[in-house]
Parts: structure tokens; sequence; C-alpha cells
């Protein structure tokens, strides 16, 4: 797939930001529940985060990391809080520090950039489907490297998703099995190898839900109701737990 780069120099070291071309269809929030981050989309925007996590896993080239900034973002769909932006990036090629992530929320590429990438994602097939045949995973003694493979955190306004080559690649295997048709939730963690006995960073969550859009946009209408009238508006969580509430009512 084509994808747009932007060259950018971050907190005194040379950064490529690949962005989604405009018009591309897809949308993706980002949500804080149960003590996790999580990413949230459809079954469409889980295949194109599989090929992105895919092509990134086999990036070479130091600085490189994809964000997914304002234009592919939609409120979260169950209290209609504003999304960060996303970072997808490589370890240890791509550091993201707190002043990168800062500049780089702010400045929040978009467009053609300085030129096209074609983004190859030759092989994630036929990896998922040797993957989903294997009887036993490999032991997780075997598996596990260190902490330090991985990481989800919020750093600069944006929500950050660091990983090694081989853990972006079970991640984008986890995406792609997400994309297909789903009634209900699907969803995969996004975490590191020794999952769930490791003592880490904060591990995350892929969530896709088939109706994400539509969600989003009642849970976006219901905020605006609420903050339009009396009522919890000068209190987020009791202003998120009513959209919450009325979501619910709505049959959701």
């Amino acid at each position: 797939m084509k994808l747009h780069r932007h060259r950018l120099r971050l907190d005194g070291r040379e950064y490529t930001a690949v962005t989604p071309r405009p018009g591309t269809d897809v949308r993706f929030a980002t949500d804080r529940m149960h003590g996790m981050w999580h990413l949230l989309t459809d079954p469409r925007g889980a295949a194109f985060l599989a090929r992105l996590l895919w092509g990134l896993s086999y990036q070479r080239r130091p600085g490189t990391l994809v964000f997914l900034g304002s234009e592919v973002l939609l409120p979260e769909p169950f209290g209609a809080e504003p999304s960060d932006p996303v970072v997808l990036a490589p370890v240890p090629a791509t550091p993201v520090t707190t002043a990168a992530a800062r500049e780089l929320r702010r400045r929040n590429p978009s467009g053609p950039g300085d030129g096209t990438v074609r983004w190859r994602t030759t092989g994630l097939e036929p990896y998922a489907v040797r993957w989903s045949e294997l009887e036993h995973h490999p032991p997780e003694e075997r598996l596990y490297r260190s902490p330090l493979d991985f990481g989800v955190r919020r750093i600069g306004g944006l929500i950050a998703f660091s990983a090694s080559p081989e853990i972006t690649r079970t991640w984008a295997v986890d995406a792609l099995s997400c994309s297909g048709e789903h009634r209900t939730l699907c969803y995969a963690y996004l975490t590191g190898w020794g999952w769930p006995h490791y003592s880490g960073p904060e591990m995350g969550e892929l969530l896709v839900l088939p109706d994400f859009r539509r969600r989003s946009r009642r849970a976006a209408l219901v905020r605006e109701e609420l903050l339009a009238g009396p009522g919890p508006s000068d209190f987020p969580a009791l202003l998120r737990e009513e959209v919450r509430e009325r979501t619910k009512e709505d049959g959701d």
C-alpha cells in the first residue's frame, strides 16, 4: 500500500514520520480503561493497522515511525472524549522522547509531505496462517526477552506503542485476526513476551468494534447534548459516565 513520508527534526534527531494518505478510509480512537491504553477501530482499521505494524517491523532506517494524527481520529466511542494521536515506533531504532512527542503532536504531519512510500507487507498472510496452525505457541520462557522490548505509554500528548520487530509482528498478526467479520467485539493485547507473567511497562489493548464509527458518532451527539444543558459538564469523570449510561439506554 502507499503512504506518505515526512522528514522531521525532533528533539535534535532526524525522524521519518509515515502517515496515511489523505482520503484513506480508516479511523481510530484512543482511550484508557482498566489500567490499559486502548487503540480502538473497526475491521477495516484493524486490517490497515496490521499492515502498518508488519511493514514497520522490517524498517531498518533509524528514526522511522508511523503517525496517526487528527485526520484519522474519532472521539472514543464510550464517553466521546477526544482521542490522542498515536505513534507506532520500532525498538530500539526509533526512541520517542517527551520533547520529540510534544513537537510531533504540535506539527501533526499530514498530506503529501516529502513523497510517497510503498509500504510492503509481503509475507503477512502466510505468517499469520502458520502462526494460527501452531498447536502450541513457543514457551514463554523462550519468547521472553526484556521489558525494554516493548512499551505502551502516553508521552508528550501522544499514545506511543513501541516494540521490537519480533513483537511488532505478533501485534500485526493479532490485528489481522480481528479484521474479519465479527458480530461483536474482537480484542488483542498489545504487550511483550511473557504475558501475563511479566513485570515491566504498561501494556495496551486493541479493541475492534464492527460498529465503531456509529458508536463514536452517537457518543459525540450525547456528549454535545449534555454539555448544552445543565449537568455534569464541570466534572469530566461524571460527564463520561453519563455519556456511557445514555448510550447504553439506546441499546449500545
